[in-house]
């Protein structure tokens, strides 16, 4: 029986507790086969043959069973080369002296055996000397420690290691026990320790079969603190599971009996792949919730340095993801251009709202940099933010900065960098850039308008005082024509007021659109204005959505441009085109050197005009996301052009609409 235990073990003989149990096993079956053969002789010379078989086969016994509970309760450092020559320095002269006895050398062990009839049968008696006493008494205290070991292991232990322990424990205790009682109440013609191998065996097959005491080794259970917070997990070279502590039970909705299990089996093909890559893991809990694990993998040697298998620790990042996905929410729904550089100005991070504006791709070949995108005449400018955010680490630089967008072409950005080379997480130079190109318009609006405060108003004005002085300093009633001068100037600086304001509230950009028809509307502007002897003809029809008023706006504003500059009978075009409509006059049309300042606001040709009509057309256009430009008619007349405007697939009807409050 104890062989055929052994060529069980046969299997795991490439691991050191594979082969102290094949040692262990062998030798107890070659005890009781030797034991047997005793028994069976006759002579003097085969007695003595055997018996000293006997003492090698049972020394091997006590040495190999020693190794094989240091190697599975844990102690596995106590069997290197050195110690296990220290283990053997016993056994070793005890073999020395049973064979030199066997040879008649002395008679330490044994003095002489005695053949006596017994029962039908034959029984052979020896006769001990000292080192029998000694021997036994060592193997005693040997046997004893082993038994404490796995006492202990067991203890420290839960399920299925404690049962390995517990089996091995009995099984080892039962030969020992044995020899106690036949030497203090000799109850059998022989020793019955080798027959109590049986027993031992059929223990050592039960812990083989059900609690696989060779193939889940406890590894490195000190490791595992069964209080952590983090789940542990220890998997052996088979990729089965060897321990997990309560909160991977918990985690994984598992019950101890997993042990022994694949990983793949217990926890999931997925579970598995993270543990054995090394790669993030994510877990859905009983609500659903999903969390998420950082798997930090440490190999596991034994006492001899041998990798035995692998320790994984689960760390809950969730909280972590979480911050990250709000993070890049944040910064990919951002309207400003993050970008994160090194000190050479090369990308090493862009938000997407930079890739949209910009129009970068994902799959860049060479590594980028921010000058890549710059406006060539800001490229030097950048270089000297660059050198002061490297000499003051602790400051924040801003500089103008100009970004080519796909959609709007060179556009003004406020660019704010900071330092954080030496942080361990970002490790670059951060650069926010905010668009001001809609600050800056504004700003150079402010500018006209103060140009035409304290310029354009400021003549009219001075007319006024200068008349009213004259009033005030005549003696008799003020003359008629010096009131009407008066009245006149106050009239010219209401019509500026005016247009100064219907520009500012043109340029306010259109968040209410309604769907209009071409034809209507203009019909509507005509009507709204002095059109004198002029006349209107519509060519063809379309719809889209606009502000209404404002779109009112911007036609009155041509209309009275033609009239003023077209002439007595002026006849006015308005049609429709593939991306907008076209206002058209037959009049002598715009002199070239004067078109490039057609739009600005205070430019004005006539002595009467105010200079602001074709600045508040370029304001409603833009407002509406459109553009605005001057084209010679076909007659040689003026002709506005409005494109950017998206037609609506069906017409709309409407009826004809009053003038709007603003014009």
């Amino acid at each position: 029986m104890s062989i055929g235990i052994a060529s069980i073990g046969w299997k795991f003989r490439s691991e050191f507790i594979g082969k102290w149990f094949i040692g262990m096993t062998l030798s107890a079956g070659l005890w009781s086969l030797f034991e047997a053969a005793f028994l069976l002789s006759h002579s003097r010379p085969m007695l003595t043959a055997w018996y000293t078989l006997i003492w090698i086969a049972y020394e091997f016994t006590i040495f190999f069973t020693a190794l094989f509970v240091f190697e599975i309760a844990g102690y596995e450092q106590w069997v290197s080369r050195r110690t296990a020559v220290l283990f053997g320095v016993w056994p070793a002269f005890t073999i020395v002296g049973a064979v030199t006895n066997g040879l008649g050398v002395h008679s330490l062990i044994w003095r002489s055996f005695s053949v006596t009839g017994f029962a039908g049968g034959t029984l052979r008696d020896v006769s001990y000397g000292p080192w029998f006493w000694g021997d036994l008494t060592y193997a005693l205290l040997v046997i004893g420690l082993l038994i404490s070991l796995l006492g202990i292991h067991a203890v420290r232990s839960s399920q299925i290691y404690r049962k390995q322990a517990l089996v091995l424990l009995v099984g080892i205790a039962i030969p020992a026990a044995v020899e106690v009682v036949y030497l203090l109440v000799p109850f059998w013609p022989t020793t019955p320790v080798p027959i109590s191998f049986a027993a031992t065996s059929v223990l050592f097959a039960i812990g083989l079969s059900r609690y696989r005491i060779l193939d889940i080794v406890p590894i490195a259970r000190h490791l595992v603190i069964e209080r952590m917070a983090d789940p542990v997990l220890v998997v052996d070279r088979q990729d089965r599971l060897v321990d997990l502590n309560p909160a991977a039970r918990a985690l994984f909705s598992t019950s101890p009996s997993v042990v022994g299990s694949s990983v793949r089996e217990a926890l999931g093909s997925e579970t598995a792949r993270a543990l054995c890559d090394g790669r993030e893991l994510r877990v859905t809990d009983q609500h659903d919730e999903p969390h998420h694990f950082e798997v930090d993998t440490a190999t596991v040697t034994d006492g001899r340095g041998i990798v035995r298998g692998t320790l994984h620790i689960l760390h809950d990042i969730t909280e972590r993801r979480v911050r990250e996905r709000w993070f890049r929410a944040l910064t990919e729904n951002a309207s400003d251009l993050i970008f994160v550089t090194d000190a050479d100005g090369s990308i090493s991070y862009m938000s997407d709202s930079a890739r949209q504006t910009l129009r970068v791709g994902t799959d860049a070949s060479e590594p980028e940099t921010l000058y890549d995108y710059l406006h060539p005449a800001d490229c030097d400018l950048a270089r000297e933010a660059f050198e002061r955010v490297r000499e003051q680490p602790t400051a924040d630089t801003t500089v103008e900065l100009r970004f080519h967008s796909a959609a709007r072409g060179w556009r003004a950005f406020s660019v704010r960098c900071r330092n954080l080379l030496d942080d361990s997480v970002v490790g670059g130079v951060v650069v926010n850039a905010h668009d001001i190109a809609e600050r800056k318009k504004h700003e150079q609006q402010l500018e006209e308008f103060a140009s035409v405060v304290s310029h354009d108003l400021r003549n009219p004005l001075n007319v006024a005082n200068g008349f009213l002085d004259i009033v005030k300093e005549s003696a008799g009633e003020p003359s008629p024509e010096d009131i009407e001068r008066i009245e006149r100037a106050h009239e010219r600086m209401n019509e500026i007021i005016t247009d100064v304001l219907a520009v500012a509230r043109g340029s306010k950009k259109v968040e209410v659109l309604e769907p209009v028809s071409l034809d209507t509307v203009a019909s509507a502007a005509w009507t709204n204005v002095d059109t004198k002897s002029g006349s209107l003809e519509v060519v063809g029809d379309t719809s889209f959505e606009a502000d209404r008023t404002r779109l009112l706006q911007l036609l009155e504003n041509l209309f009275r441009n033609a009239v003023e500059h077209g002439g007595d009978g002026v006849t006015v075009t308005v049609g429709a085109t593939a991306d907008g409509f076209y206002v058209e006059d037959d009049g002598p049309g715009v002199p070239p050197e004067t078109r490039p300042r057609l739009f600005e606001s205070g430019y004005t040709t006539t002595t009467n005009g105010t200079g602001f009509g074709l600045a508040i057309v370029r304001a409603v256009a833009e407002a509406h996301d459109w553009t605005v430009a001057y084209e010679d008619g076909q007659t040689g007349g003026a002709r506005f052009v409005v494109r950017g405007v998206q037609s609506l697939p069906r017409p709309v009807r409407e009826p004809n609409a009053s003038s709007s409050d603003e014009s």
